[in-house]
C-alpha cells in the first residue's frame, strides 16, 4: 500500500482520529495509537451518520507512535484552553497534517474492509493541529454514532446460551493460552486440544506486530464460538489475520469503537455471525463457567466482558479479565481460584490482585517480547507474586496448556 507518507500526501491535510489507546510507558514516554480516515468521509456522516455498509466508502489507517514528555506538552499546547489533553483514549480528534519539522514517528497498521495489511515501515507526520471533537457538535454525534454498534439489533440471553450448548464443554476441558505476542488469545478445548470456545482472537498490531509469532495458526475445525472481551484491536485482530476466524460466532460488547473495528463487525454481522451482548444483562452461568458484563464505563477495558471457566478433572477456576482491573470484577467469579490470566497484559495495575484459593497458584502473562508498552511490568509482577501467584507462566516462553493434555496429544 506505500509507505506512510504516501497514504497522507494521497489523502489529503485533514483527518478524524480515534484514539484507540493510550497508555503510559516507562522513562516517561506515552505509546498513542490512532485508527483515522479522511475528512470527507466525516463530511458525508453529518449526512448519514447511520449505514449498514462500510465497503467502498473508506479504507481507515491505523498509526502507532510513542510520545515523549515534550511531545506530550506541545500536543497539549495545542489545546491550550480547551481543558482537555492530547491524547485521551476514547475521544476523537480532528487532525491537520502539515509542518515537517516538527514530525515524530509513526509506526503504521493498515487495515480495510478488503482484508488486513501489515508493514514493517514506519514514516513520519507532523501534526500541527489536534482538535478534540466534542460530541455534542453534529460532527460528534454524527463520528460517535456511526462508529458503534447502535444500529445492531442486540442479542437476548437465549440467543448466547445456544453458542453453547451443553454438548459442547460436557467431557473434561484444557485450558490453552496461546503465544500470539503483545495480545491475548486462549481456549478451552478438547482432550484432542481442538478449541471448544476462544476467548479473545488478539495478537500484536501496529509496532507490535512483530512479537506475533509467523507459525500461528488457530484451529477453527470445530468452528468454536470467540468471546470478546473487549474491542481492543490486540483483541480481535485475528478476525483480520486468519479469515476463518470469521466463520465463527463472535459474542462482543457494545462499546464505542474506530473505523477499523466498526468494519469488523460489519462484516461478521454480514456473515451473520455478529452476537452483541444486550445492555441489561449481568451475566449468563453455563455447567463450565460465567460470562459476565461489566458495568457502563467510557473505558473499554472497564465495560466489557470477563470469563471465569472451570478446567480439568479438578475443575479448576480461571479467571480471564481480558484488560479489566481486578477491581472492576464481581466478587464471586475471582474467588476461590486456581488459575489466572493476568488482566492487560501485565501492565501497570493496582495491588487489588484476588489471592488464589489453591494450587497451582498459576498466572499466566499474554505479551509480546520487547513490546513497546514495557509488559509485563516488574512492579505488576511482584504484586502478583505477593497476593500468592507464584507459579508465573509467560507466553513469550510458548503456548501452555493445563492441564498436562495425555500422552501424545500435543497442539
Amino acid at each position: 500500500m506505500g509507505n506512510l507518507e504516501e497514504w497522507f500526501t494521497k489523502n489529503g491535510e485533514k483527518y478524524f482520529a480515534w484514539a484507540d489507546a493510550v497508555e503510559s510507558v516507562r522513562q516517561g514516554e506515552i505509546v498513542v495509537r490512532l485508527d483515522l480516515v479522511t475528512e470527507k468521509l466525516g463530511l458525508k456522516l453529518r449526512e448519514t451518520p447511520i449505514f449498514s455498509e462500510f465497503r467502498g466508502w473508506y479504507s481507515p489507517m491505523v498509526i502507532e507512535g510513542t510520545l515523549k514528555k515534550e511531545d506530550v506538552r506541545r500536543l497539549e499546547g495545542m489545546n491550550r484552553g480547551k481543558h482537555r489533553k492530547c491524547f485521551e483514549t476514547g475521544r476523537w480528534y480532528e487532525l491537520r497534517m502539515g509542518d515537517q519539522s516538527q514530525a515524530l514517528d509513526w509506526s503504521p497498521g493498515y487495515f480495510s474492509d478488503g482484508g488486513f495489511q501489515e508493514e514493517e515501515a514506519s514514516g513520519t507526520l507532523g501534526i500541527i493541529d489536534a482538535t478534540p471533537v466534542d460530541g455534542r457538535t453534529k460532527d460528534g454525534r454524527a463520528l460517535f454514532t456511526a462508529f458503534s454498534l447502535a444500529s445492531f439489533r442486540a442479542a437476548d440471553e437465549q440467543m448466547i446460551r445456544n453458542l453453547f450448548p451443553e454438548w459442547l464443554l460436557s467431557g473434561e476441558t484444557y485450558l490453552v493460552v496461546f503465544n500470539v505476542g503483545q495480545g491475548s488469545c486462549a481456549s478451552l478445548c478438547a482432550e484432542d486440544l481442538s478449541p471448544l470456545v476462544f476467548f479473545d482472537m488478539g495478537g500484536g498490531v501496529a509496532r507490535n506486530a512483530r512479537t506475533c509469532p509467523k507459525s500461528f495458526r488457530p484451529d477453527f475445525s470445530r468452528r468454536p464460538p470467540i468471546v470478546l472481551s473487549h474491542w481492543d484491536m490486540d483483541h480481535w485482530v485475528g478476525g483480520r489475520r486468519y479469515q476463518r476466524a470469521l466463520e465463527s460466532k463472535w459474542l462482543v460488547p457494545d462499546q464505542h469503537m474506530g473505523p477499523s473495528h466498526r468494519a469488523l463487525a460489519c462484516e461478521l454481522e454480514g456473515r451473520g455471525n455478529l452476537i452483541v451482548w444486550p445492555k441489561d444483562l449481568n451475566k449468563v452461568t453455563f455447567p463450565w463457567g460465567t460470562i459476565a458484563q461489566l458495568g457502563k464505563h467510557r473505558n473499554r477495558n472497564y465495560s466489557g466482558l470477563v470469563v471465569m471457566a472451570q478446567v480439568g478433572d479438578r475443575n479448576d477456576r480461571v479467571l480471564l479479565p481480558g484488560d479489566t482491573p481486578y477491581g472492576r470484577i464481581p466478587g464471586e467469579l475471582k474467588t476461590d481460584l486456581q488459575l489466572l490470566v493476568a488482566t492487560h497484559h501485565g501492565g501497570l495495575m493496582r495491588n487489588d490482585m484476588p489471592p488464589p484459593a489453591s494450587c497451582p497458584n498459576t498466572v499466566f502473562y499474554s505479551y509480546g517480547e520487547n513490546n513497546s508498552y514495557g509488559h509485563p511490568h516488574e512492579k505488576t509482577l511482584q504484586k502478583h507474586r505477593y497476593a500468592g501467584w507464584t507459579n508465573i507462566v509467560r507466553s513469550p516462553e510458548g503456548t501452555v496448556v493445563y492441564p498436562v493434555p495425555p500422552r501424545g496429544v500435543t497442539l
